[in-house]
């Protein structure tokens, strides 16, 4: 199933409106959720450790995200992703993972190499260029991780 791009109601269908921060971030919520944490509730301390800043600018970030109705700060527990921030995520991570999966598989690139280059172009990649890379790649279920790459209709 390829992502389509038809729905107006989901107004980020191509660049995504966001900083490399931010979507590193985004990103920490994915680990939660994939580590099984019930909560999946992220503190600026926790982010801090993980993106290697200050908790001052974790705690700027998630308000950032917070700003874009992406997250929601519950007072003395952290900050929880909106039903908003589930779809901006989920869109993000198939483009990393699509992309991811070009890298290594059409141009040899390092897992490492792979990564970090997805990271960087998942923001400003349009959804058209997604869909061809991951025809070009037979629409795979896995990136080269083995994480599920989600295929999703927005």
């Amino acid at each position: 199933m390829r992502s389509s791009s038809d729905n107006s109601n989901f107004p980020w269908k191509d660049e995504l409106p966001l900083t490399y921060m931010e979507t590193l971030a985004l990103l920490e919520f994915l680990k939660l959720k994939e580590a099984e944490d019930p909560l999946q509730l992220l503190t600026p301390q926790n982010l801090s450790q993980q993106v290697n800043v200050s908790v001052p600018r974790a705690y700027a970030l998630l308000k950032q995200l917070e700003g874009k109705n992406l997250v929601k700060k519950y007072p003395r527990k952290g900050f929880l992703l909106t039903e908003e921030g589930k779809r901006v995520l989920q869109v993000l991570v198939h483009r990393h993972r699509v992309l991811e999966t070009y890298f290594v598989k059409i141009l040899q690139m390092t897992l490492i190499e792979a990564c970090e280059e997805a990271t960087r172009l998942a923001l400003h990649s349009s959804e058209t260029l997604i869909a061809r890379l991951c025809d070009a790649v037979g629409q795979p279920g896995e990136c080269p991780h083995g994480k599920s790459i989600p295929h999703v209709l927005h």
